[in-house]
């Protein structure tokens, strides 16, 4: 079941998570039904009666096994995007969290394969990457820097 807000559209997370000077990368394995074998961010959809704060903080921890302790709202996009052939409004909540001190604790849950890439590495890689992806990376970078107060704190469960 999809996620939706009352005007019908898609609810999905996506985490910039940074490693020094690179950042987390998936490689969605080919039962994804949109963009198989295509390197993109770690998140998902969120579940009905979920918050995108906890959303995003669940799709990491399942997709890539490690729990952050803290994760920064950067933007809400309204995007279109492309799922089993089908265009739909999609509204993209976008975080990130520095995860330097967790990458080696990492075990994959979903996709084929991450890893950490530049961006100039993951320039390269274009053509497999999804558009989304490229589209959130260079937002996110040609910031020179981000308002403060917009960390999240997140306590053990």
């Amino acid at each position: 079941m999809t996620s939706r807000n009352g005007t019908g559209r898609k609810r999905v997370t996506v985490a910039i998570l940074r490693c020094g000077d690179r950042f987390a990368f998936q490689l969605r394995d080919d039962r994804t039904a949109t963009y198989p074998r295509y390197w993109s961010l770690f998140g998902g959809r969120i579940e009905p009666q979920e918050t995108p704060t906890e959303s995003v903080l669940r799709e990491v921890s399942e997709e890539l096994g490690i729990r952050l302790p803290g994760i920064r709202t950067e933007e809400v996009l309204q995007e279109a995007a492309c799922e089993l052939n089908e265009w739909h409004e999609a509204e993209v909540h976008v975080f990130s969290a520095d995860i330097e001190s967790l990458w080696e604790r990492r075990k994959l849950g979903e996709g084929e394969s991450c890893a950490l890439l530049g961006w100039e590495e993951l320039l390269r890689l274009e053509a497999n990457v999804t558009p989304m992806t490229i589209k959130i990376m260079r937002r996110y970078l040609s910031r020179e820097e981000t308002p403060a107060g917009n960390e999240t704190a997140v306590g053990e469960p």
